[in-house]
This record gives C-alpha cells, structure tokens and sequence, in this order.
C-alpha cells in the first residue's frame, strides 16, 4: 500500500510500511517529540514537499498557501525556535522523507539470486576448481553475486595455491 498524495502534493509516493516503521522508532527514541513525528508523518502523505535551494519547501499543515523553508539545520515557522533542539514537525518532515526514499531505495536494490549465485554464496563452488568458498560477511563478492553477476573470476584464497 502506498500512500496518496495531497492532490498538489509533489512529495512522491512512499510506502505507508515504511513511514509507519520509521514514525514509531522516531517515537521510541525521542519521546519528547512524539507528536511533532505524528504531525510530520502527516506532512509527509499530505502536503507537498519539494526541494529548494540548500534545503526543502514545506507547505504548512493549517494553511494550504503557506510555505516554510527547511534547511538541514533550522525551519522558518514559529515552532522552531520553541521545539526540542529546533525540530519542529516541518523539519522532522523533510528527515522522514529523505529517510524513506532511503529505505525503499536500498530495498528496491535488492534482487533475486541466480541458481549459480546462490551455489557460490552458500559455499557449494568456487568457480573454478569445485572447493567450498565462502566469502566473509559483508565481503564485496556477496553484494556482486547477489546482483546476479555470474562472470566474475572467484577470488584466490590464501590456501588457494595449496595442493589438497
């Protein structure tokens, strides 16, 4: 399910999964501005957002023909000044969308593994000589044969040269 846009809302859609999720950590992590977060999440699926300059316009919640400005570190509406450390929900509006487009970005990177790609990562071939391999956690082939890249060389190992 993905979340509908203000009908001028240029903010582009974002799974409502994932708002959800990040609103109720913000939640869990800064208490204080629970209803700051509640009130951006709203920001986020309603009112338009949109880049501008170093930072973002953010239409306001109250009045469709306002617009504040959004830098990485302050807000022009008059809640900045009084929120905890600056973020007034406009603010925390603008780091809920980035974060979004974050999280779904890395998760739409993520493919299905070749049958030969899943062989080599779960150790069964090294490509070349037919000995297990298994490349260390976080290792760049993992992230290469997850993609489905098949034509790469293995890598030598240091036993590699050592008769069996």
């Amino acid at each position: 399910m993905t979340a509908t846009p203000h009908p001028q809302c240029t903010a582009p859609a974002i799974s409502l999964p994932t708002l959800r999720r990040l609103v109720e950590n913000g939640k869990e992590r800064h208490p204080a501005l629970a209803g700051r977060m509640t009130k951006a999440a709203q920001i986020v699926t309603l009112r338009t957002i949109t880049p501008e300059g170093d930072g973002y316009r953010v239409q306001s919640e109250c009045d469709d023909a306002r617009y504040y400005h959004v830098s990485p570190t302050a807000c022009d509406c008059p809640d900045a000044p009084k929120a905890p450390g600056g973020y007034c929900k406009h603010r925390l509006a603008v780091a809920l969308l980035v974060r979004c487009r974050e999280v779904e970005a890395r998760e739409t990177e993520r493919v299905a593994l070749t049958p030969a790609g899943a062989a080599y990562l779960a150790g069964h071939d090294d490509g070349s000589a037919g000995r297990p391999w298994t490349p260390p956690a976080g290792h760049a082939l993992r992230r290469f044969y997850a993609h489905g890249y098949q034509t790469a060389a293995a890598p030598t190992t240091p036993d590699a040269g050592v008769p069996a």
